[in-house]
């Protein structure tokens, strides 16, 4: 038999949403859509954990922080491109 730590399903989707930030700031274009999964992905773990007070919390906390700069990047970036090809 191995010795497998099952994880916490909660501190799972607040990994995700840790990296879906990531991703919206690193990828251009569709980093928006990562920003956007991981604000929801984000919000969804936070109201779950904010009562209970596990593992995850902080990652879930960072996540949604992330995800919003990535987002607040990809609208400028589309912004300019579109500045830039219509004058």
């Amino acid at each position: 038999m191995s010795n497998t730590k099952i994880e916490n399903p909660r501190f799972n989707y607040a990994a995700t949403s840790f990296t879906m930030g990531i991703l919206a700031i690193i990828i251009p274009f569709l980093g928006l859509i990562f920003g956007i999964v991981g604000i929801v992905t984000s919000n969804k773990t936070i109201r779950t954990l904010k009562n209970i007070d596990e593992k995850g919390y902080k990652t879930a906390k960072a996540g949604l922080i992330c995800s919003i700069i990535g987002v607040i990047i990809q609208l400028f970036l589309i912004a300019g491109v579109w500045t830039f090809y219509m004058f």
